[in-house]
């Protein structure tokens, strides 16, 4: 799918950028090691606020909560989305979504920074209560939890300044190299495209742990092209104008979901809090203060 993004960008969206890490052992094909693991701060709880609203969803029989805390297992950094600011704390649009869902369902909220090659083995076995990270709710995933859709995104692609590659859409990745954050649905479409229209000239996939390292691979010249959700890309090219800049268009637009264990009475809350920020409006203040309004799902 096509559709431009350029004419929502605003100038919120370029304050929240993240800094991009740099490093990361490649081993010899440019191919970083998936199971390194990233330092990271502690995770931290936020109180909910008392507004009008606040805690009108019923949440009696919902387990998860009785501590009075939504924990929430993200895979961090993956700005705008989430990411970490100079003071450690997690923002973007998920833990802005988090707080507007918190306060309905009258609890605080906390980030836990988890991997997110064992983002739902961690949920299933109780080490947090939800998962908001980005996650494209599919077919795949959804035999192995449940979701609520907040969010559609499709995949974008960032390109060296000038395009010295020529890349105009996703088939002139074509014998190129391109960086992508492993165990995401980009890294499965560049799969994809090795199986189908690369097959004679493949791409050369490099993959790295973390979203962060693939965007520096490419502002560091070593690969022709990064992809990633495309409020990603546009934020890889504004962090690293001069050297990384942005297509102006999307493929396979898909929702985003907040992930909770299958059949939990968790998620028919977290839909009803959800739907209330709809209804009240939080959720396109959300949208506009990280200028992603194109991203509704509504």
């Amino acid at each position: 799918m096509r559709r431009s993004w350029w004419a929502i960008a605003s100038v919120a969206l370029a304050m929240a950028a993240a800094s991009v890490a740099c490093g990361g052992d490649d081993d010899d094909n440019g191919e970083a090691d998936v199971t390194e693991e990233a330092t990271e701060p502690d995770s931290t709880t936020v109180e909910a606020e008392d507004s009008e609203g606040a805690g009108s969803i019923d949440i009696s029989g919902v387990e998860e909560l009785e501590d009075g805390v939504l924990d929430v297992l993200s895979d961090v950094p993956y700005a705008p989305i989430e990411f970490f600011d100079e003071d450690d704390n997690v923002v973007g649009v998920d833990p802005d979504m988090a707080a507007a869902i918190a306060e309905k369902l009258g609890v605080d909220y906390e980030f836990i920074p988890t991997g997110f090659d064992a983002i739902i083995p961690a949920l299933n076995a109780g080490d947090g209560d939800a998962i908001m990270s980005a996650m494209t709710a599919n077919e795949e995933r959804d035999q192995e939890v449940d979701f609520v859709e907040y969010l559609n995104v499709g995949t974008g692609i960032a390109i060296q300044a000038g395009n010295p590659g020529g890349i105009e859409e996703f088939e002139d990745l074509c014998g190129q190299a391109v960086s992508v954050q492993a165990l995401t649905i980009q890294e499965e479409q560049l799969a994809a495209l090795n199986e189908g229209a690369c097959a004679e000239d493949q791409i050369d996939i490099r993959s790295f742990p973390e979203q962060p390292l693939a965007t520096q691979e490419l502002a560091d010249g070593n690969v022709d092209a990064m992809i990633a959700d495309f409020p990603v890309v546009f934020e890889a090219a504004q962090d690293n104008e001069g050297t990384v800049e942005a297509l102006d268009l999307q493929e396979e637009a898909a929702p985003y979901g907040i992930a909770c264990r299958t059949e939990s009475p968790l998620c028919e809350a977290l839909q009803l809090a959800f739907d209330a920020i709809v209804e009240d409006g939080t959720y396109d203040q959300v949208l506009e203060t990280w200028g992603l309004t194109a991203a509704s799902i509504e």
